[in-house]
């Protein structure tokens, strides 16, 4: 299975747009010839697909130039988002909300 980055490209290219609705469960809008296609890697993707488009309000950054870094987004973010706003960022990751 390719990573959601790339399934999200791939889909976009074919003429799909995969989003999370109100719930947070995926949708997929399209051509029905595509929609098609792609359902069973939509399926076999879903749970990474939800994880990748679902917002988060901490990430963990890490950059080659300047090391790692915290953010907190208001409202939360997605991975895509993040990844969009850092594109040379080697690894993003969910930050844990601190215990009060």
């Amino acid at each position: 299975m390719k990573n959601p980055s790339d399934l999200l490209n791939t889909a976009t290219w074919d003429g799909l747009t995969l989003y999370l609705d109100n719930r947070g469960k995926l949708r997929a809008k399209g051509p029905t010839e595509v929609l098609d296609a792609w359902r069973p890697v939509i399926l076999e993707a879903n749970d990474a697909l939800v994880d990748y488009l679902t917002p988060k309000r901490l990430w963990l950054i890490h950059q080659e130039a300047t090391g790692w870094a915290s953010h907190a987004f208001t409202p939360p973010a997605s991975e895509a988002e993040v990844s969009g706003w850092y594109p040379d960022a080697t690894i993003l990751d969910e930050e844990a909300e601190a215990a009060l």
